[in-house]
């Protein structure tokens, strides 16, 4: 394509998909869920090989700080009886449950080692080879180590 302006899904070569979600947690479940409610067709990388990895790496008396409910995922509220501030493996189930229930394409084992742009679409070089999309949400959590990219522009702003 000479142009780089991509006016639709169907305006991308074969190998570039309309979106890729980085993180299968809580944040990357919900990201990937209202995409694909949207009908924007969403592939999930995580580097884990299961869900909710860092919760099963916790104490065993973990509880969440939040109350269940504003805590919960999209359309799946915690079981009844759940106490308001869950324990790790109620959170744990409910990702799990969650997953399942929408159908969610999560790739367990694959890491996302760099995101480029390469001015239609997004490069990544993964642990599973190289990936293309459209749109790419990072849902890497808090756990991870952070990095802010140097953007176009980023100089001149003045904000916070």
């Amino acid at each position: 394509m000479t142009d780089t302006t991509i006016r639709s899904v169907a305006d991308l070569p074969a190998t570039v998909e309309p979106a890729i979600v980085v993180g299968a947690g809580a944040a990357g479940l919900a990201a990937a869920h209202a995409l694909m409610n949207a009908g924007v067709p969403t592939a999930i990388l995580e580097k884990e090989s299961r869900l909710a990895e860092p919760w099963h790496r916790r104490h065993q008396q973990l509880h969440l700080n939040t109350h269940r409910d504003l805590s919960s995922l999209p359309g799946l509220a915690f079981p009844p009886g759940t106490p308001a501030f869950p324990q790790r493996m109620v959170v744990i189930r409910h990702m799990n449950d969650f997953q399942k229930e929408n159908r969610l394409p999560v790739q367990f084992g694959v890491a996302v080692e760099e995101i480029t742009f390469k001015g239609d679409h997004w490069a990544l070089r993964t642990s599973a080879g190289p990936r293309f999309a459209r749109n790419v949400v990072i849902a890497t959590g808090r756990d991870r180590q952070p990095f802010t990219p140097e953007w176009k522009g980023m100089k001149d702003f003045v904000g916070r």
